[in-house]
């Protein structure tokens, strides 16, 4: 479970430097084409990460399914503006 917390969590740090371009207008590392590679990565991560996920199934367990998927949705509801802002840029 650490290891998937801590694979998510670079994935979305990474983001954050497309975010912040998008935002305030600089160069980054990645052309366009890294950042829809990115983006399309982040996404199926998250996908897969919803049927196989050791923090889903312990939320599962703690908060009941109904919980689960309300806690799932908020934290995807949280990030959707970052996705949202790293699609524009990288595909405009």
């Amino acid at each position: 479970m650490k290891y998937e917390e801590w694979a998510n969590t670079l994935l979305l740090a990474i983001g954050l430097m497309a975010f912040c371009s998008f935002t305030y207008p600089r160069s980054l590392p990645l052309s366009k084409h890294g950042w829809q590679g990115w983006l399309l990565l982040t996404i199926g991560v998250s996908i897969m990460a919803l049927g196989r996920s050791a923090k889903l199934r312990h939320a599962t367990e703690v908060l009941g399914a109904k919980g689960a998927k309300i806690a799932a949705l908020f934290s995807t509801l949280t990030l959707l503006p970052m996705l949202i802002a790293v699609g524009l840029y990288a595909f405009s």
